[in-house]
């Protein structure tokens, strides 16, 4: 049946979507905790038939779109934001705290293996999140890119097979009319 089609063709894209987005987390080189890119969920495709919506949801951690879209500088006298605490609890996990020092790799060697205590998370976090604000953040467009890479055969797979269950829909219409 058309429908279900439609659902195999809204589900390969959702594979593949994935796919291009996990290209480009390793591109850009963002897997910090590799948290990331497993946070990428499909939900199912739900169809319905005439006037319906045909609805593919990818759903992820919330600060995908800031390393997607970046960040600008923050504004002079800006509120204090959930920033500074959301980096805390990055510089918590073992692996980011070994990438940053000399277990780690390329860019972050060269730091100390002492013990991350509380303070020195502070410290660290305040470091990073004083940059954040003064400069920005640059946009890795890993989204952006797996989205123009598909978006545009995507639609027109799509359209094809809506186009296909009209087409079988006003089939069974005419049918039905001329049996009556």
């Amino acid at each position: 049946m058309a429908e279900d089609k439609l659902k195999d063709i809204l589900r390969k894209y959702q594979r593949k979507y994935i796919s291009e987005i996990g290209k480009g987390i390793k591109k850009y080189d963002i897997a910090g905790t590799g948290a990331l890119l497993t946070s990428f969920k499909v939900g199912q495709p739900r169809v319905q038939m005439f006037g319906g919506t045909y609805v593919m949801k990818i759903e992820a951690l919330e600060y995908w779109e800031y390393i997607n879209y970046g960040r600008r500088p923050s504004k002079k006298g800006s509120k204090p934001g959930k920033l500074k605490p959301k980096i805390e609890e990055w510089l918590r996990l073992p692996n980011i705290q070994q990438k940053l020092t000399s277990g780690g790799r390329g860019k972050y060697e060269g730091g100390s293996d002492d013990e991350w205590d509380k303070e020195k998370i502070e410290s660290v976090a305040q470091l990073i999140t004083s940059k954040i604000h003064a400069r920005g953040y640059e946009a890795r467009p890993f989204v952006s890119e797996a989205r123009k890479t598909l978006d545009d055969i995507m639609f027109k797979d799509v359209a094809d097979a809506a186009l296909e269950q009209a087409s079988i829909k006003l089939d069974e219409i005419i049918t039905f009319i001329n049996s009556n």
